[in-house]
């Protein structure tokens, strides 16, 4: 049994497969194969270029086709399976990212300000409890009038 093999996309002629998986069983030798349309489609599919790559024994492929050594990334997640004898690497995913908020999500950054600009604008305008020395000028100030009573024996 053979371990799981990459090709490089220069090594390709006609979309010859680039993940190569062989065995023997009794008396037929089985080769099992990926063809690189496959793989290149989901590669592509990663449309930010955040670094999503298979990795097979200590090489990956990346997006553009190269095969080159896993290069080691504190912010990297791998996805294994017993299953399979490949591996997913995937960018970590913070769970909060100020780069990744104002990259992908500008509109809602926007969004958010200009409801918090007339939160503020509607709370100055009606919830105003402080008065201006000229209000205070302007209005007159309360007289306290006493009314005469009277009392009955």
């Amino acid at each position: 049994m053979t371990p799981l093999l990459l090709v490089p996309a220069r090594m390709m002629v006609n979309k010859r497969p680039v993940l190569i998986y062989q065995t023997r069983l009794a008396p037929i030798r089985v080769i099992v194969t990926i063809s690189d349309i496959h793989l290149r489609d989901a590669l592509y599919s990663d449309t930010d270029d955040n670094g999503l790559a298979l990795w097979v024994q200590n090489q990956m492929i990346a997006r553009y086709g190269d095969v080159k050594p896993l290069a080691a990334d504190p912010h990297q997640e791998v996805f294994t399976s017993p299953a399979y004898s490949f591996r997913i690497a995937y960018p970590e995913s913070l769970l909060f990212s100020l780069a990744r908020l104002v990259n992908n999500g500008s509109g809602l950054l926007i969004f958010i300000f200009s409801v918090s600009l007339l939160f503020y604008f509607l709370m100055r305008k009606y919830l105003n409890v402080y008065t201006s020395e000229e209000e205070k000028c302007a209005t007159p100030s309360p007289r306290v009038i006493s009314f005469p009573t009277i009392s009955r024996w």
